[in-house]
């Protein structure tokens, strides 16, 4: 049940409006990181597009220049989300499972009740040193790739807030320098294809 309450303010319906929060509405979807960048990146080239018609071409070549670099970044974060979203390969479980196939063709049913029970003792016990060091090995890989994606990403939207912002003094918000505002103008022209 929403009920809204005006507060009367200065003349001409500008007044503070209360609305309480419906806590069982389900919350606003927000799009992937990957999407959002897609937008930006196309309500940038349409900001510029206007920019350089009122301004010229030459004018606008920083800004081209900028959003080419932002291409550039949005390119690399792809191919690292793609790496990271890679299952790791499971060494160990084929090694463990040769190596119990290996004890139980040796000791038989004199040690082991069955291959399972082999593979299971042989996991535990034998050190499979080869199989641990290539897993750490894909898992350091993963790990540096997520501080790559993090440290690209960061340069992605520090990148787009400057780009913004010089897009922004010349748009339809002129004389306003709030990064978040010219965020969010960007944002809503990249919305509409």
């Amino acid at each position: 049940m929403t009920k809204r309450i005006t507060v009367s303010g200065p003349t001409g319906r500008a007044g503070l409006v209360v609305a309480p929060v419906d806590f069982n509405a389900p919350p606003q979807r927000q799009p992937p990181d990957h999407e959002k960048r897609v937008q930006f990146m196309r309500g940038a080239e349409r900001l510029l597009r206007q920019f350089a018609t009122m301004r010229g071409p030459d004018a606008a070549k920083p800004q081209q220049t900028a959003l080419k670099k932002l291409g550039e970044l949005h390119n690399e974060l792809c191919a690292l989300e793609e790496q990271i979203a890679q299952k790791l390969r499971d060494y160990v479980a084929p090694a463990s499972r040769q190596a119990g196939k290996a004890l139980f063709d040796a000791l038989g049913r004199d040690c082991f009740t069955g291959l399972d029970q082999a593979q299971a003792w042989a996991r535990k016990n034998i050190p499979l040193s080869a199989a641990w060091a290539a897993a750490e090995r894909d898992a350091n890989e993963r790990t540096k790739a997520c501080r790559d994606h993090a440290r690209v990403r960061g340069d992605f939207w520090e990148k787009s807030e400057d780009l913004a912002g010089k897009l922004q003094r010349h748009s339809t918000r002129v004389g306003c320098l709030d990064l978040s505002l010219a965020m969010e103008e960007v944002l809503e022209s990249g919305r509409w294809a």
